[in-house]
């Protein structure tokens, strides 16, 4: 047998490869998670009443 039909195939590109590049997508999924926590907080700060107007969130309690 020739010692390339014994060799086990190695694919020159694999995930490792990927998850070895250090930071390209995980900075790419902190951006995104936190742009949609800003959306989320600012979508529950803006209530609104029955005439469409923005209320405010925690409106003040008069003392």
């Amino acid at each position: 047998m020739l010692p390339s039909e014994t060799m086990i195939w190695q694919p020159e590109f694999t995930d490792k490869t990927l998850s070895r590049k250090p930071g390209t997508v995980q900075l790419l999924d902190k951006i995104i998670t936190i742009h949609r926590v800003k959306q989320v907080v600012t979508a529950s700060l803006k209530l609104r009443d029955y005439d469409g107007q923005v209320a405010e969130a925690m409106p003040m309690i008069p003392k």
